[in-house]
């Protein structure tokens, strides 16, 4: 007999799932599932078990959304081992329980990135953004077009090696430039996408890496400060008030420093982030897309607010 605890918790797991297994097959579903959670206090992450309280809640019990509970449980444990594509087979279980659980569509999107299947990604978003709009749920839809805006070709180049420095020329200079104006432009529409749906950590990556590039960028700027704010890192917002302070006084928008801090940043709504003579492509659609789904969330306000 061991005196290690973690044998004896192991030992005291192994014995309540076989009793609840047996509870189960006796039918006795309500006794299976009080063995079952003492066993998962016991090990929370014992994804079996985990597994076992969802399948009794989802066939026997017909509660899918506590079983969607447990399988989510079960899929965080998945991807703490390391295991995503296991993860990502029980997240679709998760959401085939509960299909409007937005974690889900994230967690399946973002592990796809992990694997480095981008492709999978932006599959797995414009179809899960296209069911939730169907079902109704603009919101969820929106925030998961968010996720496949981060996607785009410009901003998934980022994540890739730099290509070496090409021998001294006059003819490559002129395209990198022209690019790195299409992604800065790309980044700062991810960045107040990501804002406007309050998902401000994914804004401030975008933010930042554009400032990286474009120190005097001034919208990302202004935005970096609101972000920063709402993230509550205040030092590194007060970091970015004064880059903004500095480049409205150069610019003539202020006379003085203390007149900048006041100044009006003229920041265009979210409604207007496709320009109307910006040519067709597919990201102009996504946000135009976006945009629509803006327009329905505020109708719809309204008219819970003030009646028909």
């Amino acid at each position: 007999m061991s005196g290690t605890p973690a044998h004896s918790r192991l030992g005291q797991v192994a014995r309540l799932s076989r009793e609840a297994e047996a509870a189960a097959q006796a039918g006795r579903v309500n006794e299976a599932i009080a063995l079952l959670k003492e066993a998962a206090r016991l090990d929370p992450r014992d994804r079996r078990t985990l597994h076992r309280l969802g399948d009794i809640h989802r066939i026997r019990l017909n509660r899918f959304r506590e079983a969607a509970g447990y399988y989510a449980k079960e899929a965080r444990c998945e991807e703490i081992e390391g295991f995503e594509a296991r993860a990502i087979a029980v997240w679709r279980l998760v959401l085939r329980c509960d299909p409007g659980r937005l974690e889900g569509y994230e967690r399946i999107g973002a592990l796809y990135v992990e694997l480095g299947r981008l492709a999978d990604a932006r599959q797995h978003y414009e179809r899960s953004a296209a069911e939730l709009r169907e079902a109704g749920l603009v919101q969820e839809a929106a925030i998961v077009r968010a996720h496949l805006a981060a996607l785009s070709p410009a901003a998934a180049s980022v994540v890739e090696p730099a290509a070496a420095p090409p021998e001294a020329g006059p003819g490559p200079e002129e395209a990198p430039d022209d690019n790195a104006a299409d992604l800065a432009t790309d980044r700062l529409q991810n960045g107040r996408l990501f804002h406007h749906y309050g998902l401000h950590q994914q804004a401030r990556e975008q933010l930042e890496l554009l400032v990286a590039s474009l120190p005097e960028h001034l919208e990302a700027r202004q935005l970096l400060v609101e972000v920063c704010r709402a993230v509550e890192d205040h030092e590194a917002a007060a970091q970015h008030l004064r880059v903004v302070t500095r480049l409205l006084v150069q610019g003539g928008q202020a006379e003085t420093p203390a007149a900048a801090k006041t100044a009006e940043w003229d920041l265009p709504p979210v409604e207007e982030w496709a320009l109307e003579d910006a040519p067709a492509d597919p990201m102009a659609d996504l946000l135009e897309e976006i945009r629509e789904d803006v327009e329905r969330v505020v109708v719809s306000l309204q008219r819970k607010a003030g009646g028909p």
